[in-house]
């Protein structure tokens, strides 16, 4: 996921993976994995996500 430059800062993306969430959770997933950027790292983290492993690129 990602949001244009000019729209960053306004909640986008939180009110995004809020949708994301709830979808998950009314489909009785317990689990939700993903890979986030550095610059998403912090909204996923207050969002309740927690960093378990990273990946690295050569």
């Amino acid at each position: 996921m990602g949001v244009i430059p000019e729209c960053r800062g306004q909640g986008i993306a939180q009110q995004l993976m809020g949708f994301v969430i709830d979808f998950a959770r009314l489909q009785g997933l317990k689990y939700i994995d993903l890979q986030a950027s550095s610059m998403g790292r912090s909204l996923y983290q207050k969002l309740g996500f927690k960093q378990y492993y990273s990946i690295y690129f050569l």
